[in-house]
């Protein structure tokens, strides 16, 4: 717990220093423009580099920390997923398939370990920005604030509208990628099988359906996630 907290106190800290820089970029402008000697830029052009190796260095600690927790996170997990596994009967885990069982443990157990190295950083960092963005803005001028909180409600709308479609889709893509494996599997490890009966073509076939399968529902999921970030864009 004490590294997850170093880790992700640090990426607010990174957060916030890449905040200080639109500001210090204003304080260039300004001296330009009132046309001040070349000693007036030094300060906050000393105050980018400053913020600019804090805000790497910073980061770098947050990832790492985040990184370290993540990866004694994914070894617990995958250790209970084998004790588990060993656990189930034969039969439920015949009934399943081998498919579903290697995939839990290969592509699921990846999107998971994604989630804890990428998303939590991001959502940690992001949520710093918005905050002191609307702080900033409301500083600025209330009515900044307000015209940044115009898009909040079309942004909520959105994020409910791809939610409600996103989680059955990748829930039917993980399962369309355990038949896949399960495919794979049956037709690799009954090769003999396959070459003393003939079954080369329909093999072939069902394999070749499999990856289909698989690479529409990948289709899918990127024509959603198109239509999210279009609509985040029009709330903009």
């Amino acid at each position: 717990r004490a590294v997850l907290a170093l880790g992700l106190a640090a990426l607010v800290g990174s957060a916030a220093a890449g905040t200080l820089v639109p500001p210090l970029l204003g304080q260039i402008v300004d001296v330009v423009v009132a046309r001040r000697g070349a000693d007036a830029v030094t300060g906050p052009v000393l105050g980018l580099v400053v913020a600019a190796l804090a805000q790497g260095l910073l980061a770098v600690v947050g990832m790492a920390g985040i990184a370290r927790v993540g990866e004694e996170v994914l070894a617990a997990l995958r250790e209970r997923f084998v004790a588990r596994a060993l656990d189930l009967p034969l039969a439920r885990l015949e009934h399943a398939g081998a498919g579903d069982l290697t995939s839990r443990v290969t592509t699921d157990l990846a999107l998971v370990g994604d989630a804890v190295r990428q998303a939590v950083p991001d959502m940690a960092r992001g949520a710093l920005v918005i905050v002191l963005s609307l702080g900033g803005l409301a500083v600025l001028d209330g009515r900044f604030l307000l015209a940044a909180l115009v898009a909040v409600p079309v942004q909520v709308l959105t994020a409910r509208w791809y939610v409600r479609r996103s989680s059955p889709l990748y829930r039917e893509q993980r399962e369309v990628g355990g038949a896949q494996q399960q495919q794979l599997l049956d037709t690799a490890g009954g090769i003999a099988t396959v070459r003393a009966l003939d079954l080369h073509d329909d093999h072939a076939t069902r394999v070749r359906s499999r990856a289909a399968d698989v690479v529409d529902l990948a289709l899918r999921v990127v024509r959603l996630q198109t239509g999210f970030f279009g609509r985040l864009n029009l709330a903009e």
